[in-house]
């Protein structure tokens, strides 16, 4: 069985359908649950319809990060502009997934910067002559990104519009499902998924070894393997496409083939939410 790690939210769930070929059982367990921080609301409206005159930004480096700022829009009874909350700022995606997100939504992306990480996306609003970012961002936002931006001298307005979670019921599902010793492969959809998952195993007195030294473990992306590597994992997999369908599928080949080296995949850029 294949259990993949995610975070969850009415907002988040996509459904992945799985190909004829796919013959290992797999399961999605929530292990973070979406929140949106409701004080923040009337922040993010007023921040919005006070653009500066020139060089204003809005970037989003998620796509929950798009729905929660929308949902906070939606109520505000003035908005800068009925058909895009965003005008007159300028909005940057930080990769496909987020671009698309907005796009959802009827909201033209002024900009992707060529990598999906925090570097490129800074570098890329700051050659277009960013003079003020304002960031609607998860409260344990991506460190790399505020980084550069400070680095950079942007001025820079970060807006907590969501957080995460640990979800007891999940954690209690995922232990349940351990104890069958059917669980050949574990995937993380985000760092914060990571993190999660060493918190239940503190909680719950487990470690990496050796119980789970039998387990093949995978990523979405480089970001993610990373983090599971600092936690310890040393063969990672990770598809050549950063999403959740793409993931269950090379672990299923992995699997298949009993490969568990890292070098077999070919690592691009994280485009999934922090």
């Amino acid at each position: 069985m294949i259990i993949i790690l995610r975070v969850g939210a009415l907002t988040d769930i996509e459904p992945i359908v799985a190909p004829s070929s796919w013959g290992e059982e797999w399961r999605e367990i929530f292990l973070l649950e979406l929140v949106p921080i409701m004080e923040n609301r009337l922040t993010l409206q007023r921040a919005l319809r006070d653009p500066p005159p020139e060089g204003g930004w809005v970037v989003f480096t998620s796509a929950n990060a798009v729905r929660f700022a929308l949902a906070f829009m939606e109520v505000d009874p003035n908005p800068p502009s009925e058909a895009n909350p965003f005008n007159p700022w300028r909005v940057a995606a930080i990769g496909g997934q987020t671009a698309e997100e907005l796009g959802r939504h009827g909201i033209s992306v002024d900009l992707i910067p060529p990598q999906a990480d925090g570097r490129s996306l800074v570098a890329a609003v700051r050659s277009r002559g960013a003079r003020r970012v304002l960031w609607p961002a998860n409260i344990s936002h991506r460190q790399d990104m505020l980084r550069e931006l400070d680095a950079g001298g942007i001025p820079v307005e970060e807006i907590p519009v969501y957080g995460e979670e640990r979800s007891g019921s999940a954690e209690e599902e995922l232990s349940r499902l351990l104890a069958t010793g059917q669980i050949r492969a574990l995937g993380f959809t985000t760092e914060n998924t990571v993190r999660a998952f060493q918190g239940y195993l503190e909680g719950t007195g487990r470690s990496l070894e050796p119980e789970f030294s039998r387990i093949l473990f995978g990523a979405i992306g480089p970001t993610t393997a990373r983090a599971l590597e600092r936690a310890g994992v040393a063969h990672v997999v990770v598809p050549r496409v950063a999403s959740v369908r793409e993931l269950i599928s090379e672990l299923q080949s992995a699997l298949r083939s009993g490969s568990q080296d890292p070098a077999c995949s070919d690592r691009q850029p994280d485009n999934s939410p922090p």
